[in-house]
C-alpha cells in the first residue's frame, strides 16, 4: 500500500521551497485523481497553489486546499523509465561476459526483470538460462525434472516446462517397456504422472491401455473421465492450477448468501440503479464455473446441477425483464442474463434448461428493444436514455454474439444498430467516450476500453491489435482505478472513472485476453492474476464500491471469481464444442 499524506498549510518559508516528495497520486476534494510529480508551491492571487507536472511534460496548477490527499511515490512513467534504464545496463553487463556467460547470470537478472515488471525480458534471460541449463543436463530423471519444476517456478515458462514432462513420461515408458509384459498397474503409474504434470492427452492413452488390460479397472475408468471433463472445461494449463484455489474462496464467500427466491444481490437504491437480476446472474455465472472445476476431479459432479444453480436459475427464468420501480429501465439486468444464457446453451449437461431459455430469451429481446435508445445501444437511466453507454452496449453486443454462437437467432436490428452506435463511441484505438456526447481520456475509459475493443471485435469491426492496446493501456493506467477503489462517489478522478469499475474492468481484460496469441494471451493473464489476486479479501471476496450496502461483496466475489475463470480456461471455438 502507498502512503499518505496531508499536504501542510503553507507558510511564508516554505513556498519558497520546491517539494522535495514527487507523488504518484494527488486526490483532490472533488475526487479527481491525478497521476503527476510535485514540481514547486507558489502564490497566485495571494492563494497558495500547488504545481503539478504530467507524463507529458505539461504542467496544471491547483489550489492547495482543494488537495485532499497526496500518496508517496514515484510516477509509473518513471518508474518504467528507470527499469528500462536498469535493463540496458544489464544487457551490457552480460554482453561483456561473452562466452562465460553461464545459466545463473541469465536467471539473476530474468528473476529481477519479473521483480521490475519486464515480463517480455524476464522470459527471454529465462528461456536463454533453460537452454544452457538443458545443454548441461544429464540424460536422468532426476535432471529433467528438476529442470521442468525450475522452468514452471520462478520461470513460468510452461510450455518449455511441457516438454521437459514430456521427456521425462517418455523416459518412464521405456523403462518400463525394457521390462517385457507391461502391467496394468504400469500403465496406471504413468497415466498418473502424466495427467499430474498437465500431459493428458498421453495421460488418456495411457488409461485406456490400462483399461484394456483390465476391464474392471474402474481408476482407469475414472481417469478417462477426469481428462474428458477438462477437455470440456478447456482449462489453461498454464494458469489452471494457480487460479483453482482462490476462485473456489471467492465463490464461497457468497454462495451462501442466496436469498429466498433464488436471487443474490439486490438493487443499487442508492444510486437508482436496477442490480438485482444482473448480480445474480453473475454470480451464477461464477457458480457454473465452479461446477465445472469441481467436475475436473470429480466427474460424477457434472451430471447433476447444484442446487443453487438451478434456484437461481428458476429465479432468471420467471423474473420481469421490465420491473417498474428505481430511474431507470432494468437494461444490466437483461444483458447480463443473456450473458448466463449462452453459457448454459454452451453446455450439453444442463440440456434441461435450454427450451426454457429460448423462451425466455424472446421476453428478454422483446425487452431490449424497448429500452434501447433511439439511435441503437442502451444506458441504464431514462433521463440519459437518448445517450447510449459504451460499455452498456457493449455488454449487450458481447452476450449476443455468444448467443449466435450457439445458433440463437439475435434480433438483427437490435444488434446492427448496437454495433453501429458503439463504433460512433470509439474516439480513437483503446480511448473510448462514456456516451454519446461525452468523450474521455485514455485514463478515463481504460476500465472499459477492453470490453469495448472487444465487442466490436466480435462485431466484425475491430482488431486484435486494438484489443492488446486497450489490455496494455488497462495495465499502465490500473493505478488510477485502484486509487478510487472502495471510495464512494461515482464518475471521480482525472479521467472521471468510478470505482466501480475497478472489477468490472479486470473481468473484462481477461475476456478480452483470449482473443490474443498464446504468447501474449498468457503473459498478459498472469499478470493480471498476479495483481488481482492481491486485492482478494481474506474471506475470498473482493470489493471495489462500497455504496451498495453488502451487496458490493457478493457482486464483487462474483466477478473476481469470473475474472480467475478466464485466466485459467481457454476460449474454444463454437464449432469444436462438444
Amino acid at each position: 500500500m502507498q502512503a499518505r499524506w496531508a499536504l501542510p498549510p503553507l507558510s511564508v518559508a516554505f513556498l519558497g521551497l520546491a517539494l522535495a516528495a514527487r507523488a504518484d497520486i494527488v486526490s483532490l476534494k472533488d475526487g479527481s485523481v491525478i497521476e503527476c510529480t510535485v514540481k514547486e508551491t507558489t502564490v497566485k492571487n495571494n492563494r497558495p497553489v500547488v504545481v503539478l507536472e504530467m507524463e507529458d511534460g505539461k504542467r496544471q496548477e491547483v489550489d492547495q486546499d482543494q488537495i485532499a490527499w497526496m500518496a508517496k511515490a514515484k510516477p509509473s512513467w518513471i518508474v518504467r523509465k528507470e527499469n528500462q534504464e536498469w535493463y540496458a545496463k544489464e544487457k551490457v553487463k552480460l554482453g561483456d561476459k561473452g562466452a562465460e556467460i553461464k545459466a545463473a547470470d541469465h536467471e539473476r537478472v530474468g528473476r529481477e526483470c519479473r521483480r521490475r515488471k519486464l515480463d517480455k525480458e524476464a522470459d527471454e534471460h529465462f528461456t536463454k538460462a533453460y537452454e544452457i541449463k538443458a545443454a548441461d543436463a544429464k540424460e536422468t530423471i532426476a535432471d529433467h525434472e528438476g529442470i521442468a519444476r525450475w522452468l514452471e517456478r520462478p520461470c513460468g515458462l510452461f510450455d518449455l516446462a511441457g516438454k521437459e514432462w514430456k521427456w521425462v513420461l517418455d523416459k518412464k515408458m521405456a523403462e518400463f517397456a525394457e521390462k517385457g509384459k507391461e502391467k496394468p498397474t504400469d500403465f496406471m503409474s504413468l497415466a498418473s504422472y502424466a495427467e499430474k504434470h498437465a500431459l493428458y492427452d498421453e495421460a488418456d492413452d495411457l488409461f485406456k491401455k490400462a483399461l484394456e488390460l483390465d476391464p474392471k479397472l474402474t481408476g482407469a475408468t475414472k481417469g478417462i473421465e477426469r481428462i474428458k471433463q477438462l477437455r470440456e472445461t478447456l482449462v489453461n494449463t498454464k494458469l489452471f492450477r494457480t487460479i483453482k484455489e482462490p476462485f473456489g474462496q471467492a465463490t464461497a464467500s457468497y454462495k451462501g448468501k442466496q436469498s429466498g427466491d433464488g436471487s443474490y444481490g439486490g438493487d443499487a437504491d442508492e444510486g437508482g440503479v436496477q442490480g438485482l437480476r444482473a448480480m445474480t446472474a453473475i454470480c451464477t455465472l461464477a457458480l457454473i464455473g465452479q461446477w465445472e472445476f469441481d467436475a475436473v476431479d470429480k466427474p460424477d459432479a457434472s451430471r447433476t446441477v447444484p442446487a443453487n444453480i438451478d434456484k437461481s436459475l428458476k429465479f432468471l427464468l420467471g423474473a420481469d425483464c421490465q420491473p417498474k420501480k428505481l430511474r431507470g429501465p432494468d437494461v444490466w439486468g437483461n444483458v447480463w442474463s443473456l450473458m448466463l444464457f449462452a453459457k448454459i446453451l454452451q453446455k450439453p449437461n444442463m440440456k434441461t434448461y435450454h427450451e426454457q431459455i429460448k423462451t425466455k430469451l424472446g421476453q428478454v429481446f422483446q425487452a431490449l428493444a424497448a429500452q434501447a435508445s433511439p439511435q441503437g445501444g442502451w444506458m441504464y437511466y431514462d433521463f440519459a436514455k437518448n445517450s447510449p453507454a459504451s460499455f452498456v452496449t457493449g455488454v449487450g453486443i458481447v452476450a449476443m454474439t455468444d448467443l449466435k454462437a450457439e445458433g440463437v437467432q439475435v434480433p438483427e436490428d437490435i444488434y446492427t444498430r448496437a454495433a453501429s452506435i458503439l463504433k460512433q463511441l470509439k474516439q480513437e484505438d483503446a480511448v473510448w467516450s462514456y456516451r454519446t456526447g461525452a468523450p474521455q481520456k485514455v485514463e478515463g475509459s481504460q476500465g472499459r476500453a477492453s470490453l469495448c475493443e472487444l465487442a466490436l471485435f466480435m462485431t466484425g469491426q475491430g482488431s486484435t491489435a486494438a484489443i492488446q492496446l486497450a489490455i496494455e493501456n488497462f495495465f499502465k493506467y490500473r493505478h488510477i482505478l485502484e486509487a478510487v477503489k472502495s471510495k464512494m462517489g461515482t464518475h471521480i478522478g482525472g479521467g472521471g472513472t468510478a470505482p466501480y469499475y475497478f472489477l468490472f474492468g479486470h473481468y473484462w481484460t481477461a475476456r478480452a485476453c483470449q482473443k490474443l496469441a498464446a504468447a501474449s494471451r498468457d503473459g498478459y493473464a498472469s499478470r493480471l492474476r498476479d495483481l488481482i489476486l492481491k486485492d482478494q479479501e481474506t474471506d475470498g471476496s473482493f470489493t471495489d464500491f462500497p455504496m451498495l450496502k453488502d451487496h458490493h461483496k457478493t457482486y464483487g466475489a462474483a466477478l473476481g471469481a469470473m475474472t480467475l475463470y478466464y485466466i485459467g480456461t481457454l476460449e474454444r471455438d463454437p464449432k469444436q464444442r462438444r
